[in-house]
């Protein structure tokens, strides 16, 4: 039965996380475009930038 107890709680938890993080996701407004090359250009610059 403690397990149970344990996993369903767990569950809940669980639940209610997903639920924070979509509500999260739909306040936070209109999505914005991501390009990955020009993201990880720009990562790959401050990489070097960072060495100098």
């Amino acid at each position: 039965m403690k397990n149970e107890a344990r996993r369903e709680k767990q569950a809940e938890s669980r639940l209610q996380e997903l639920r924070d993080l979509l509500t999260e996701g739909v306040d936070s407004g209109t999505p914005q475009v991501w390009v990955q090359d020009i993201f990880l250009q720009r990562m790959k610059k401050k990489v070097q930038k960072n060495k100098d």
